[in-house]
This record gives C-alpha cells, structure tokens and sequence, in this order.
C-alpha cells in the first residue's frame, strides 16, 4: 500500500511516498513524485504478541554503495515508526555487517 513518509535525519527533516508493492519490492518517492530508490531485497514483516514489525532496505541512486535500512513497529494508531540505518549494500542488504543510525522516520497509509 501507499504510505506518507516522514525523515528525521541528520542531514535534516524531509519526506516523501513509500510504496510497499505484494511482489515484495519497495519503492520510494520524493513530494513530487519521482522515483528515488527501489528495494535492494523483499520487504518483510512480522508479527510477536501483538506488536508488528516491519523491515525493508533502499537502494538509492545518491548512495553509490550503501543501503538504506529502515526498521520499525506499526503502533495501535496504524502508523509505522522506527529507526533508520546506513549499511553496506552488499552485508546490509541481506541483514548483515555493520550499520550506522543515520535517523527515524514515521510512515501513514495514505
């Protein structure tokens, strides 16, 4: 589904549109609608004693060998929150190597 995205970075506030596609894939947009990174590995998610977690990883055109991993919890409201990391795209994107927190971000379904 579509969901409005929210960043609080260290390089400063921003937003855009994230797209959780059933095919697994992510896609993120800018405010105006273009494409800026697609999923570097499926989208996954789960669910422990009532609490939801979901986690996806962006390979951005900006970041040459880096990925953007972002995990969070979708709370009572419905509104996904968490932390955002910066890995390397090979390690990171299957879960593993180092990783740096670079921010947060909340998502709304639109």
């Amino acid at each position: 589904g579509d969901w409005d995205l929210e960043v609080a970075a260290r390089a400063g506030a921003t937003g855009g549109r994230l797209v959780f596609l059933g095919s697994g894939d992510c896609q993120l947009f800018d405010g105006q609608g273009k494409l800026l990174g697609e999923s570097a590995v499926p989208w996954r998610y789960s669910g422990r004693q009532g609490v939801v977690s979901v986690s996806f990883t962006l390979d951005l055109a900006s970041f040459s060998d880096d990925v953007l991993i972002l995990d969070g919890v979708i709370d009572d409201a419905g509104e996904l929150g968490g932390a955002i990391y910066r890995g390397d795209a090979e390690m990171a994107a299957r879960g593993a190597g180092p990783k740096t927190n670079v921010g947060s971000f909340t998502a709304r379904r639109r």
